[in-house]
């Protein structure tokens, strides 16, 4: 008799402070998947494997517990963190082949990687095209006002978690929004781009500093923010450091506008050596 007992652990992650004048903004996630992962165990006749399948974009730590063991050598309860697809967990060994053997399990799980430490010193790409004239609205510091025509750019190397035209379940911070997860855990979320833009990339594609990945739906305003996961269904915002020329930074709450500039020694700061070869040789990704 096998039971399977998923259970939602609601853990906690780090609070940060933020920059004094910055608004900063706490939300609850506006969409998530009702099952998340799904475990599979297989018979091979002396063994029994277990493989965990992700169905979001974004990592999660899981606890499998076993009980009710018998005639199944095996540990008894495994800790991982399992990316997106289908990843083995684990295998229980049968002891005696003409015995019975039981086995029970339940799991917990929760969104994020316990690898993934935030970077608050990052330095961000202004999100629009190099050349390109940005200026902040002066009533909202996370809303930048382009020319309509100017694309839209990532800011930083990720995956792509969402786009404006998801429909159904799906892991996101927003609906209607592009959203890319970065590899120390925060997530850039893009939020006026125009869905007929985006056909450039799709979710689950990984995405470098200065891609475009559309052009605005709101007459060249783009209103754009980064997060952290909080755990427990929320992220919060924090004020970023934005790369104001090759070798300028400011805070995104004291940023007023700028000439875009992509530094190469930003775009590559995060690239692996493959790839910044690509880069270097204009294959890295497709220019608009």
């Amino acid at each position: 008799m096998i039971k399977k007992l998923p259970v939602v652990l609601l853990m906690a992650w780090p609070y940060f402070s933020q920059a004094q004048g910055f608004k900063e903004a706490q939300i609850s996630l506006s969409g998530s998947f009702a099952k998340p992962l799904e475990i599979e165990a297989i018979n091979k006749g002396q063994e029994i494997d277990f493989f965990c399948v992700n169905k979001s974009f974004f990592p999660y730590q899981l606890e499998i517990i076993f009980s009710g063991v018998q005639n199944l050598n095996g540990p008894r309860s495994q800790k991982s963190t399992v990316m997106p697809g289908r990843q083995r967990l684990l295998s229980l060994q049968i002891q005696d082949p003409n015995t019975p053997h039981t086995y029970e399990y339940s799991f917990g799980y929760a969104m994020g990687s316990p690898k993934a430490n935030p970077d608050l010193s990052y330095p961000y790409l202004v999100p629009a095209s190099q050349g390109a004239e940005a200026r902040i609205n002066e009533s909202y510091n996370n809303q930048l006002l382009l020319n309509p025509k100017d694309y839209i750019v990532a800011m930083r190397r990720g995956v792509v978690t969402s786009t404006p035209d998801v429909k159904g379940e799906s892991d996101r911070l927003f609906n209607g929004a592009f959203e890319v997860l970065h590899e120390d855990g925060t997530v850039a979320v893009y939020k006026t781009v125009a869905s007929n833009t985006t056909q450039l990339v799709k979710s689950g594609d990984k995405i470098y500093p200065g891609q475009p990945i559309g052009q605005s739906q709101g007459g060249g305003i783009l209103t754009y923010n980064v997060y952290i996961l909080l755990g427990q269904g929320r992220a919060k915002s924090f004020d970023h450091n934005v790369v104001v020329s090759s070798d300028g930074l400011t805070r995104l709450a004291a940023f007023k506008g700028c000439k875009v500039e992509h530094p190469a020694t930003v775009i590559e700061k995060e690239l692996s050596k493959k790839e910044i070869k690509k880069f270097r040789d204009g294959s890295l990704f497709k220019q608009n």
